[in-house]
């Protein structure tokens, strides 16, 4: 017969999982949510226009993530955690659902690291260099997630919630992946807002608003608040895994992991959404202005299309800035493309 300090400890583990589930759950539900209400803005917006980079990584980000939530929201479905004789050929297998879905939760790593790379190299006029460490820096929760593979993922069928996940992982050692992993991914963040307001800072004249539709008060805004929004999730995932005590095998570390990759999901999609509508309402709007009004000029590029787009600012004609910088985005592109 089980002590009553065995039976606390088996209700706390269980309430645990319950928690994880429905916030899994509601994460799935609330990215299903943004994606039905912004079907027609990705028909607008991509499905009209010509394949470019970012509308690449657009659909990347955008149903790679889908394949995601609409996989942990099946977990409710018949499965075994016995990896022979299945009581039948429609009772999936726990264990490989398991492995399958940690695996097609990583893959959405690839696009956003390629999305902060490509920002920063728009940002700093072609730097290869910086975009490259932002880049392999976005690709740190990737590459230490792997190492869950290495010690094990399986499944466990737990009674009304259906099949869950297990690493096999100690949790001592998941703590240290989150100080390698989250500290990556802010130091990422950190340096694109610098990058978004050290660029837009040395035309002192510029002064963006929000309401603005120009390519450049778009990357000012949306880009800054994209940022920010994920290093405070960053950093809040970070300090309330470090601080988690007395967790178990069954339990996470932090809850705000699962809504951390929905949210990021989000801000992408919606981010390159309002790229792609202020190059539409400025490609139909007026090619110049005159006097002391500020103007900008949106240059896409042929290969990475609205996420390449350069920012100059300034009191000049609009032709005049397409002119100049046609020429130096066109070799910027040339030494991409070869």
């Amino acid at each position: 017969m089980a002590s009553a300090g065995d039976q606390a400890a088996l209700i706390n583990e269980y309430n645990g999982v319950i928690v994880a589930s429905h916030c899994m759950n509601a994460a799935a539900v609330l990215y299903l949510y943004n994606w039905l209400i912004t079907i027609d803005q990705e028909v607008e917006y991509f499905w009209k226009g010509k394949v470019t980079g970012a509308a690449i990584l657009f659909y990347l980000n955008r149903y790679i993530s889908l394949a995601s939530f609409v996989i942990s929201l099946v977990d409710w479905m018949p499965m075994t955690d016995k990896v022979r004789n299945r009581p039948s050929p429609f009772v999936a297998d726990c264990i490989a659902y398991s492995i399958y879905s940690f695996a097609v939760e990583l893959v959405p790593y690839v696009p956003w690291a390629a999305f902060a790379g490509l920002r920063c190299f728009a940002l700093t006029h072609g730097n290869w260099v910086l975009a490259s460490l932002v880049f392999m820096l976005s690709l740190v929760p990737l590459s230490v997630n792997l190492v869950y593979f290495f010690y094990g993922i399986t499944g466990e069928n737990i009674p009304l919630l259906g099949c869950s996940s297990v690493d096999l992982t100690p949790v001592g050692l998941s703590d240290r992946f989150a100080l390698v992993s989250r500290p990556s991914l802010i130091l990422a963040d950190c340096i694109l807002i610098l990058a978004t307001w050290l660029t837009l800072a040395r035309r002192a004249t510029f002064r963006p608003s929000y309401r603005e539709t120009t390519f450049t008060s778009v990357m000012l805004w949306d880009g800054a608040l994209y940022f920010v929004v994920l290093l405070a999730l960053n950093a809040l995932h970070l300090s309330l895994t470090l601080t988690s005590i007395d967790v178990t095998d069954l339990q996470d570390t932090s809850l705000v992991g699962f809504f951390t990759d929905p949210l990021t999901s989000i801000l992408v999609q919606h981010f390159l959404l309002r790229l792609q509508w202020a190059n539409n309402t400025s490609n139909g709007s007026e090619t110049g202005a005159q006097g002391d009004e500020t103007t900008s000029s949106i240059v896409f590029d042929r290969v990475i299309g609205s996420i390449g787009g350069s920012l100059q600012p300034g009191n000049h004609d609009y032709a005049d800035h397409c002119t100049d910088e046609l020429s130096i985005e066109d070799s910027v592109m040339d030494s991409v493309v070869s």
